[in-house]
């Protein structure tokens, strides 16, 4: 059956379709949602910001844990009448799908953050079109997608109204236990993948989560200590905190290139729990200095 809806797509496809669905897959991906999240967390509102990466960092590393458990191969892996297509972006096992994850958790979490007609119903739009595009891509089975989704909009559905209630000291709590949790499963997993003691691809995306989790939650630990900046400010300094902020993180990504190969999961660890500390902390209080926060 999930073979016949691959073969399905695979007969019917055309360059029109392969162009739109190769863009719709973009809003599943960690650039376009981290630009998305960043603009919400420093310049819209940081509370609700927090709430939807939340969900977002939650879901994913409980997909990241499953797939390094089930290690199902992807359908053009497996039959060799599936042309996978934008497979750069499938790099790990196949089940479940980490786009329609993040998706469905991200865009859930932001109608809920911003109930309004709109937001809801491009967000819905998103949640349904981007597992579609990984089946019609061949770089998922159908069940990828409905697997990803379940995490995803679970995680929405029990943990949001957690992430967005909790204040204060039990907030403060709540990060620093999260992110030295996930400081020690991702230090400890990239550990024994840079010493080649596990599978690459199962362990290889589940690094670079467990330590951009930990990053962002020790960040915003830190951040609500000794900054804890508003977004009560105009349109001209929120345009520079964000072009700031996303300079300095494209500074952290291009530190792949300086980094010999052979470190390559002790790069993941360093990147990574960068990234979320700039994002939550370091940004905020360099961005202090500038009167930008």
């Amino acid at each position: 059956m999930q073979a016949s809806i691959l073969l399905f797509f695979q007969e019917h496809a055309n360059p029109f379709l392969d162009r739109v669905f190769e863009l719709v897959t973009m809003f599943g991906e960690e650039g376009v949602i981290l630009l998305i999240a960043l603009a919400i967390y420093w310049c819209v509102d940081k509370r609700r910001g927090f709430s939807i990466a939340s969900c977002l960092l939650f879901s994913l590393s409980c997909s990241m844990v499953v797939k390094a458990i089930v290690r199902h191969p992807r359908p053009f892996q497996v039959l060799s009448s599936i042309q996978g297509k934008r497979v750069g972006t499938a790099t790990g096992y196949s089940f479940p799908s980490g786009h329609s994850t993040a998706a469905s958790a991200f865009y859930g979490a932001t109608a809920c953050a911003f109930p309004r007609p709109a937001s809801i119903i491009l967000s819905l739009l998103l949640v349904i079109l981007v597992p579609l595009s990984r089946v019609y891509l061949g770089v998922h089975w159908p069940i990828d997608v409905i697997g990803g989704l379940i995490i995803g909009l679970g995680t929405v559905l029990f943990c949001y109204r957690i992430f967005s209630v909790l204040e204060g000291k039990p907030l403060e709590h709540f990060t620093l236990a999260i992110g030295l949790g996930t400081l020690a499963i991702g230090l400890v997993s990239g550990t024994l993948l840079q010493a080649n003691v596990v599978d690459p691809v199962a362990f290889g995306d589940l690094v670079s989560t467990f330590n951009l989790f930990s990053g962002f939650y020790l960040g915003f630990y830190l951040e609500s200590r000794h900054v804890d900046y508003t977004c009560d400010c105009g349109t001209t300094t929120k345009l520079l905190r964000y072009l700031g902020g996303i300079a300095g993180i494209l500074s952290i990504m291009a530190l792949k290139k300086l980094l010999p190969v052979e470190f390559y999961a002790l790069g993941k660890i360093v990147r990574y729990l960068l990234l979320g500390l700039w994002a939550t902390f370091l940004w905020p209080l360099c961005g202090r200095k500038l009167r930008l926060f």
